[in-house]
């Protein structure tokens, strides 16, 4: 399935070597294979095909010539001449002559079998040549397994999978792992741009990307389906950072490193609470948090059903750089340093998201975030003996005179009621 490419001697040296299925590319006249010492069978080629580059081509090269004297061996099994050589098929080299240079069932492009009684069967004026193999000479030197042996090079240049289920989250590219790939290669916009021994890559531009798997040897499968990224959006910086985020089209925020995506699902008069989201519809408001480097962009979600819609009862509202927030009437907070601050007036820039609280008063000018319980309980104390004093809340921060079986919040410690 490769190809070798050139004009004299661009095959030549010592050993054996099996040439599969290869094409020869001969761009002008010259010689091909320049065989020098084998070890048995020397240069064998099997089904290849010869092709010529350029005009002069047919007719006007050799298939090679010696290179030391009678050591040499190189033979043509099978062997389709798009270009033909030249009648007498064999060149002399500095009085050097082979040890075997033949052929077996050569053909034309029309696939007619070439004549070989005009090949060279003398060479330094005294040495004789066969230039024609037996039907069990061709099918011995043919069967690769007879030159290398219990080594079989086919297992190792086996192709590996095209690599499946490919996904871009934010700026990181997965894709189902293979325990036939030695590595993969990472393309965008076509070309190859990384290697990499792990099923997931991180893309530090905007493009097209698509993902190639390596056999043993390193040989290169088909690309995958490609997927569009895009890095550009927002980028959150490391340690506790918060920022609001609107979604154009269906995101998958499950698998992204670091970064925890939520909706607002309910408010008080103090507090608004969230639920962590993984998968989501397009066009959901949502709030991220990272405590670690994360990158958050556009289109490059998992899809999800065309048919989902933003969650009813989320309380974050989509900003679109025209539509006035705040004011005397308006309880419409942005995000900022981790809090929720009253708007008094001005837009939010499209992509980002704002919170629209009806029910709160008109003075309530900051807002506890809380992530789906009280924050800072750092430990769980078992206790079934009467609350005792102090006020008892639920994990949502409320009031509760008659506490039934469950965790509460008693002091500023967790505590279950049996």
């Amino acid at each position: 399935g490769g190809y070798v490419r050139g004009r004299t001697d661009y095959m030549c040296g010592k050993g054996d070597a099996f040439f599969n299925g290869v094409e020869l590319r001969q761009i002008a006249g010259g010689y091909a294979a320049v065989p020098s010492k084998s070890i048995k069978y020397g240069y064998v080629y099997k089904d290849c095909i010869i092709n010529g580059e350029g005009d002069g081509v047919d007719g006007n090269y050799t298939l090679g010539r010696p290179w030391g004297q009678g050591t040499p061996v190189a033979l043509f099994i099978d062997t389709k001449m798009n270009v033909v050589p030249s009648a007498i098929g064999w060149s002399e080299m500095s009085g050097g002559w082979p040890k075997r240079f033949a052929e077996y069932n050569s053909m034309t492009s029309t696939g007619s079998q070439i004549d070989l009684s005009g090949r060279k069967t003398v060479f330094a004026d005294s040495h004789a040549n066969d230039p024609v193999l037996t039907a069990e000479e061709a099918a011995e030197a043919g069967d690769l397994h007879n030159m290398f042996g219990e080594w079989d090079p086919t297992l190792l240049t086996e192709q590996a999978p095209v690599p499946t289920n490919v996904k871009a989250v934010g700026p990181v590219l997965t894709w189902d792992d293979s325990n036939y790939a030695l590595l993969w290669a990472v393309c965008k916009d076509g070309k190859v741009i990384a290697f990499t021994t792990e099923a997931t890559y991180t893309a530090t531009e905007n493009g097209t990307y698509s993902v190639r798997a390596a056999n043993e040897m390193g040989g290169l499968s088909e690309a995958s389906a490609a997927v569009a990224v895009d890095v550009t959006v927002a980028t959150l910086t490391p340690a506790k950072q918060y920022t609001t985020y609107v979604t154009t089209t269906a995101l998958d925020f499950s698998n992204v490193s670091g970064l925890k995506a939520y909706i607002a699902t309910s408010a008080n008069a103090t507090s608004v609470f969230f639920n962590e989201v993984g998968a989501v519809p397009a066009e959901t408001p949502l709030l991220l948090i990272t405590e670690a480097t994360a990158t958050v962009a556009e289109g490059y979600a998992v899809p999800v059903a065309a048919s989902a819609t933003a969650p009813a009862g989320n309380l974050l509202k989509a900003g679109d750089g025209k539509t006035a927030i705040g004011g005397s009437s308006n309880f419409d907070y942005v995000l900022k340093d981790g809090m929720f601050h009253r708007a008094t007036e001005g837009t939010v820039d499209k992509g980002k998201a704002y919170l629209h609280l009806e029910s709160l008063p008109s003075n309530a000018a900051e807002l506890t975030i809380v992530i789906g319980e009280t924050t800072g309980i750092n430990s769980l104390t078992p206790n079934p003996s009467p609350m005792g004093e102090g006020s008892v809340y639920n994990l949502n921060g409320q009031r509760v005179a008659q506490p039934t079986k469950g965790l509460y919040i008693v002091n500023g410690k967790k505590i279950v009621i049996k």
